[in-house]
């Protein structure tokens, strides 16, 4: 069935013969994901792997990732943090129980995967850090998935009728203010790791991508830029930030 959202085709599969064709004889032509506003702008032009257009790019993007930053090595430190964070939270509840106080789950699960994704992703202690605190952090992932994985009327109106409706209505400034919350966290971050300097063994995400943009003449043509590391740094933050620490919180 062919639909029009706006100006943009949109094809609904309805069937399990279509889905088959789809899914497997026209795989490559069907597997990129759509080249929305927020995504373009929140991934640097769509250079990192969940919005990237499948080519070359994307594969070799995609191979750098399972070899530096989610190699065995890598699973085996995250591991540790994991059980140690989890740890730190059964004392923390078994604590209260002894106490007879309550305890606000929602802020205590988002306390322990913060810490677990923090200490991943860039090497630091959540509940150390003196550039965010919880409530910050919680407005941040809250707007942040409120507009990365959002529409926009420009979406659907390429032409001048989108570009005015979504200013008038906002959105356009909005996605924008989220953006550029987002890229100064990140920016704290980067500049944090630079200004310890970075670790031999690259134990956290964010060191090990740093580590790739300075060895980026060892990945033959394709070469890693700090746009690559603010992309992938997005998306992983909505992928496990949002989703995880979300989730977790509801849970």
């Amino acid at each position: 069935m062919l639909l029009r959202f706006g100006v943009v085709p949109m094809v609904v599969i309805s069937s399990k013969e279509a889905a088959k064709q789809v899914l497997k004889s026209r795989d490559l032509e069907t597997c990129s994901r759509p080249k929305l506003v927020a995504n373009g702008l929140f991934t640097r032009n769509f250079k990192d792997i969940a919005f990237a257009q499948y080519g070359e790019d994307w594969r070799e993007m995609k191979k750098l990732v399972g070899l530096e930053l989610f190699n065995p090595k890598k699973h085996k430190f995250f591991r540790y943090i994991r059980e140690e964070e989890g740890d730190l939270l059964v004392k923390k509840l078994s604590k209260s129980s002894q106490t007879q106080t309550l305890v606000d789950l929602r802020k205590a699960f988002f306390s322990f995967t913060a810490g677990i994704i923090f200490r991943v992703s860039f090497g630091q202690n959540f509940r150390e850090c003196d550039f965010i605190d919880m409530d910050r952090l919680e407005e941040l992932v809250q707007e942040s998935e409120t507009n990365v994985f959002s529409f926009a009327f420009t979406d659907f109106f390429p032409t001048g009728l989108g570009w005015l409706v979504d200013r008038i209505s906002g959105q356009h400034s909005r996605i924008e203010k989220a953006f550029s919350k987002l890229t100064k966290f990140f920016q704290h971050v980067i500049d944090e790791e630079l200004k310890i300097g970075q670790s031999q063994d690259h134990s956290n995400l964010v060191s090990s991508m740093l580590d790739m943009i300075n060895r980026s003449t060892e990945y033959g043509s394709f070469k890693i830029t700090s746009d690559h590391l603010i992309a992938m740094m997005t998306v992983s933050a909505n992928n496990l930030l949002v989703s995880t620490i979300l989730l977790g919180s509801v849970t």
